[in-house]
């Protein structure tokens, strides 16, 4: 059986991308969540064929500081189904965690305005921790200095709804609790919730008002919300900010170019000053690719909207 030519350019990506990729947060905390909510539902891989590339450096002034980056793609296939594939990856310290996961999603159409996807996720968590990296002005090794390395499998599932202008997502990336990875470092796979919601509104034919708002619970840690309101011109360009319950916030912004590709950056800070005297800023920026700009609509997809169209 032939291989379509979307599946290719999806493994494609993931071949190459992958090794180049850093490492996961425990808790998905991007500042432009609503654009790059695919890294944690996997019902997002039937929506359009989309390349995402996401970087995150916290607490600039820090050495060994959480540096993450994620890269995701995805594209619809014919019968309503989507696929994709992801990587989720963080380093801190001596410590370096990465999600690699597939995704697939399949379509349900309520009528003309709204539409309902539901998506499954499957992949592996690995762990890693290098104390040798560790720099010693002692002569003699430290026995207890060793490389340790663990695997944990990941199973997600979640559901995406739009209708009009509003949209929903609720996913866990992690469905069941996979036990201890290693003992001695006490590192743990938690069940994680997330549930998103997001309304645009047209405030003039040029301008547009985009609310989100979005809420975790991972286990093991209190339980965050995280608001964000950015105003849109002509959907070309958008500036606006983010709160996060934690007491953090960002000046967001977004260019987008010709439904080919988008740009993001946020600039995070914690709004207190009770931070032990740390800078805590964080720069994020993500690029998104439209494939289906560059590739144009398979055949399949093209033809079942045109079903779809007749049908209603």
């Amino acid at each position: 059986m032939a291989v379509p030519f979307r599946l290719k350019i999806i493994f494609f990506f993931g071949t190459i991308l992958f090794p180049v990729s850093s490492w996961t947060q425990e808790v998905f905390n991007y500042a432009n969540f609503s654009e790059q909510l695919q890294f944690i539902n996997p019902a997002f891989s039937g929506i359009e064929t989309k390349a995402l590339l996401s970087t995150r450096n916290q607490w600039m002034s820090i050495d060994n500081a959480p540096q993450t980056t994620s890269f995701a793609v995805s594209s619809p296939l014919k019968n309503n189904l989507g696929v994709g594939l992801n990587v989720l990856s963080n380093s801190m310290f001596v410590q370096s965690r990465t999600i690699a996961s597939a995704d697939v999603s399949y379509k349900l159409t309520i009528n003309d305005q709204s539409q309902i996807y539901l998506g499954l996720r499957g992949g592996g968590y690995f762990y890693r921790a290098d104390p040798l990296s560790l720099s010693t002005s002692s002569q003699l090794t430290d026995p207890s200095q060793q490389v340790q390395a663990s695997f944990a499998p990941v199973i997600g599932a979640g559901l995406y709804w739009t209708f009009n202008s509003f949209w929903l997502s609720y996913s866990v990336p992690q469905l069941v609790k996979l036990g201890s990875l290693d003992p001695t470092i006490n590192s743990v796979i938690n069940i994680q919730h997330y549930a998103a919601a997001g309304f645009n509104y047209n405030l003039t034919e040029n301008f547009q008002l985009k609310n989100a708002l979005i809420l975790r619970k991972s286990e093991n840690f209190d339980a965050t919300q995280q608001y964000s309101s950015s105003l849109s011109y002509q959907d070309l360009i958008e500036l606006g900010a983010t709160y996060y319950s934690s007491g953090n916030g960002a000046l967001i912004g977004q260019l987008n170019i010709s439904n080919l590709f988008s740009l993001g950056y946020a600039y995070e800070k914690a709004l207190s000053s009770q931070t032990s005297g740390l800078d805590r800023r964080t720069h994020e920026v993500f690029i998104s690719v439209n494939l289906d700009s560059i590739l144009g609509k398979s055949p399949e997809v093209e033809q079942d909207e045109e079903v779809e169209a007749n049908q209603q």
